[in-house]
């Protein structure tokens, strides 16, 4: 038998009747086991034979120091690990039931969009691509979407982003093939004088950026901001004029206007707080502390502005053109004109009922200021003027229209003038139906022969 320690000793002499050992979870012994001093079949056991991981020692030494029951601490300790492992396995389902609503939420989204982008194929409307890539026209131009954004959501930066985003993935694509000529052929060193040598960590970063949708149409982006740094100028040339050279362009693309480029993009549009954080402090650390100015730093932000500009803004944009073909300010001039086109009608109309005329044939002259009256009321109400239909016209300005040149608005706008003309006819026909069938009553000869 091994010797006791003092401490061992002192905790068996604590008492003469069995001290229960229960099923001990936290260590390695699974079984119940008794220490008695009383019993002679029963020799005493050291404590140490057990064995007992931290927890347990820990244990013991409590109800050693505090004279506690061992069972009930022991079911406490239970108690708590059991409550610990509910919490986790809660919090692992609360876990998983939100990235499974993550999950459900995304493809969600994509479908919709899919579904949108299908139903404005079918109907022969551009998808956002095509507009960014100014391949559509008026009223879904380029133009008119900076337009909208700005005139309606005050969110025009979204769209400067993307367009900065994109001159200098292309000014940074022209440069590395520049450098690739400028390496395959060395007598067009003296040409390309000013530009960095191909040896550049710059031009060592391969480019994975997504390919420029911009069109180089001077009219759609000079909507845009312009800087007045002259490489920065250089490298936005292509948002500013379609007419100059390419050769001449790339001549003055430098790795040093580029990483000036890079900073300046990063700088503005993270100073008003369009991209998230995350997006920021990657940007940040890349192009500030790094030194990469590749156009992969801005794939994160390019993508999150697109996302942004497809989901929110770009639907709108498409229904306010289908809806609308008319400023608000003319829609609100037309309501005061409405009402007094309508008064006006109806009170030619009560004119020849009071002065007794029996034809009522002549009534028929109140229906057109009637039906003006309906269509202005109409067009004061929905935004939408059936007559520059039949014109082919759509005003984006105060007085300033433009030929509607693509298909699908224009026969989203046939479609809707149509149904309007036909509703303000009918309302029009009823009205005229109502004073028709009022008897004519010559109020005037019976005041004088009274």
């Amino acid at each position: 038998m091994s010797q006791l320690s003092k401490n061992e000793q002192l905790l068996l002499s604590q008492s003469s009747t069995a001290i229960p050992i229960p099923k001990i979870a936290l260590g390695s012994s699974t079984h119940r086991s008794e220490i008695r001093h009383d019993s002679p079949s029963n020799k005493p056991v050291a404590i140490s034979q057990f064995k007992f991981n931290t927890s347990d020692a820990r244990i013991f030494t409590q109800a050693a120091s505090t004279g506690a029951d061992i069972e009930q601490i022991i079911e406490e300790e239970e108690n708590k690990r059991e409550m610990g492992e509910k919490v986790e396995v809660i919090e692992n389902m609360e876990e998983n039931v939100r990235e499974a609503y993550i999950r459900d939420e995304e493809k969600a989204l994509d479908e919709s969009i899919q579904d949108e982008e299908r139903r404005r194929a079918e109907s022969e409307l551009p998808v956002l691509d095509k507009v960014l890539n100014n391949e559509s026209g008026a009223p879904l131009s380029l133009y008119n979407f900076y337009a909208y954004l700005r005139e309606v959501w005050q969110a025009e930066d979204n769209l400067n982003a993307w367009l900065d985003i994109i001159t200098h993935e292309k000014a940074f694509k022209r440069w590395v093939e520049t450098e690739k000529k400028k390496k395959s052929d060395p007598t067009s060193s003296n040409l390309t004088s000013r530009r960095s040598p191909p040896s550049s960590p710059l031009y060592r970063e391969s480019y994975s950026g997504a390919p420029s949708v911009v069109s180089e149409d001077s009219a759609s982006h000079a909507i845009v901001s312009v800087t007045t740094d002259e490489d920065q100028s250089v490298i936005h040339s292509d948002r500013l004029s379609g007419v100059s050279s390419e050769r001449s362009t790339e001549l003055r693309v430098t790795e040093d206007s580029l990483k000036k480029s890079a900073k300046e993009v990063y700088r503005k549009y993270a100073s008003l707080n369009i991209f998230p954080e995350e997006n920021k402090k990657t940007m940040h650390d890349l192009i500030e502390r790094q030194g990469r100015y590749n156009p992969v730093v801005f794939a994160t932000s390019k993508a999150y502005v697109y996302h942004i500009m497809s989901v929110v803004y770009f639907p709108k944009f498409i229904q306010s053109a289908v809806e609308t073909n008319l400023t608000a300010i003319h829609a609100i001039i037309a309501l005061p004109l409405g009402i007094v086109a309508l008064t006006g009608g109806i009170s030619l109309i009560l004119f020849y009922i009071f002065q007794g005329s029996e034809s009522r044939s002549v009534r028929l002259w109140g229906f057109i200021p009637i039906w003006c009256g309906w269509m202005l009321l109409q067009i004061a109400a929905t935004r939408f003027a059936p007559p520059l239909v039949l014109l082919k016209l759509s005003e984006h300005k105060l007085f300033r229209f433009h030929r509607i040149k693509e298909k699908g608005i224009l026969k989203a706008h046939r479609k809707k003038a149509m149904q309007l003309l036909v509703c303000d006819t009918l309302v029009a026909i009823f009205n005229i139906a109502l004073l028709m069938a009022i008897p004519p009553m010559a109020l005037y000869e019976q005041t004088k022969q009274s």
